[in-house]
């Protein structure tokens, strides 16, 4: 233990298996086969909590879980730690850990969210922490009696803290809500009988068209816009340095109501591919492919990046001659769209998809178009405030996170209560505990028979 910081006056450094026992002996490894065989009420836990449950028990207390393995380690946001109580089993994937009488579980299980287990969890494809790592962890022990003052105090407030969380979540769900009603621009004019749409091939299906104002039209995709499709992947033609790379945008870039681009790979194409492909600003992007309820998600290209251009499972939806806003274009296609996909799109075996032929029929709400440029202009303005209003949401609940991190390391590091000098000092207590460790006989506990326990 190098480096440790320094602690107040009556703390004492000490190690994970000084103040716990470990016991992973006792744990039960079971597939979700052998599960299935003992079907329960008695919770299964594993590395993040509960996977199942079984019919039987190895544990019956109060105890703390540590993760074995997984990416939670270096991951603030996430729980290493939890706590079980009552029947119980524990797979391989998690330490077992009962507190001494050094310190208490409450101590222990806040103390191991807050641990940075840099150096002790390892692994090239997955990070592990070993039992003889996790037994090394460094504990800062304050008096026993402190501890209990450090658990009241974390206690009182992170329930303030959830509770804060739990507002702000549903906050930010109505608000998001709220921001996808706005994307339906039509509610916003005063609705009469749909007028008729022009005829489409028998297995387009055109049920519940939304009501439009008298001035507006009905119309197809392929009346008003270009429609096609994007590059496919040739994994041999990746490794051709004639061939020019380029960016291009595939189903995780293209989101209802915005693109996401922090993430844009690169593909080898053909300058014809390229020239015919080439993204242009006012281009509408909608998905073609992905699960069900993703078909027809999309938004439009503003330029962000250069020489773009698109996969095979993203069309292309080009405005002929400014009959429709783009913007338009997009919010129908991200509220009644949605559904309108969902019903003509095909479903194979993983994915579903809407072909080029069914895209171009897509019916399209359109307006005079001297009403269009009024009309986005009234919803993105209702679309910028939900969005401030989700955005500052989201700083708070990022601010609540860091408060949380704040006051745990505040537990940790002494500050949190106030020091009493009439406390047994940690160090005394550490001897004790080894004096009594010393003079009892080490007591067997045999693992139980799984087989006696169903």
């Amino acid at each position: 233990m190098s480096e440790l910081a320094e602690l107040p006056s009556g703390w004492a450094w000490t190690t994970l298996t000084e103040i716990s026992e470990n016991l992973d002996r006792l744990r039960v490894p079971l597939s979700a086969a052998e599960r299935a065989k003992r079907p329960g009420s008695v919770p299964y836990y594993g590395a993040t909590g509960q996977v199942g449950t079984i019919d039987a028990e190895i544990f019956n207390e109060d105890l703390v879980l540590l993760g074995e393995d997984g990416v939670q380690f270096f991951d603030p946001s996430k729980t290493k730690a939890y706590r079980i109580s009552g029947p119980a089993w524990v797979n391989n994937h998690a330490h077992v850990l009962r507190a001494t009488n050094a310190t208490t579980n409450s101590f222990l299980h806040y103390y191991l969210n807050t641990f940075n287990f840099e150096g002790y969890a390892n692994g090239t494809t997955r990070l592990k922490l070993t039992k003889s790592a996790a037994n090394s962890i460094p504990f800062p022990l304050p008096p026993l009696a402190e501890q209990h003052r450090i658990v009241e105090a974390l206690e009182e407030q992170l329930s303030r803290l959830d509770e804060a969380s739990s507002l702000l979540s549903t906050s930010a769900r109505r608000a998001s809500a709220f921001r996808l009603r706005l994307n339906r621009y039509s509610e916003t004019a005063t609705m009469t009988n749909a007028y008729a749409l022009p005829p489409s091939p028998a297995d387009v299906d055109d049920v519940d068209l939304p009501k439009i104002p008298n001035n507006w039209r009905w119309g197809r995709l392929e009346e008003i816009a270009d429609v096609v499709g994007g590059i496919t992947k040739d994994a041999k033609k990746q490794s051709d340095p004639a061939l020019t790379e380029v960016p291009y945008l595939r189903v995780a870039n293209v989101q209802a109501g915005h693109l996401k681009l922090d993430v844009v790979t690169k593909i080898r194409a053909t300058e014809k591919q390229i020239k015919k492909l080439l993204l242009q600003p006012g281009d509408v992007l909608l998905n073609e492919g992905g699960d069900r309820d993703k078909l027809g998600r999309g938004w439009i290209w503003e330029g962000a990046i250069d020489n773009c251009i698109h996969q095979n499972h993203v069309f292309r939806i080009r405005v002929r001659e400014n009959a429709v806003l783009p913007e338009l274009i997009a919010w129908h296609a991200n509220s009644y769209g949605r559904k309108w996909f969902e019903r003509n799109g095909k479903q194979s075996v993983n994915l579903a998809s809407v072909s080029l032929r069914v895209m171009k029929k897509f019916p399209i709400p359109i307006p005079p178009v001297q009403e269009q440029d009024d009309l986005v202009t009234l919803v993105s303005e209702q679309l910028d405030g939900a969005s401030r209003l989700v955005n500052n949401i989201e700083g708070l609940v990022t601010r609540n996170g860091r408060l949380r991190e704040r006051i745990l390391a505040s537990a940790f590091a002494g500050t949190l209560v106030d020091q009493n000098p009439a406390d047994e000092p940690a160090s005394i207590l550490l001897e004790r505990i080894a004096a009594e460790r010393a003079a009892a006989k080490p007591a067997v506990r045999r693992r139980t028979s799984v087989k006696a326990k169903v």
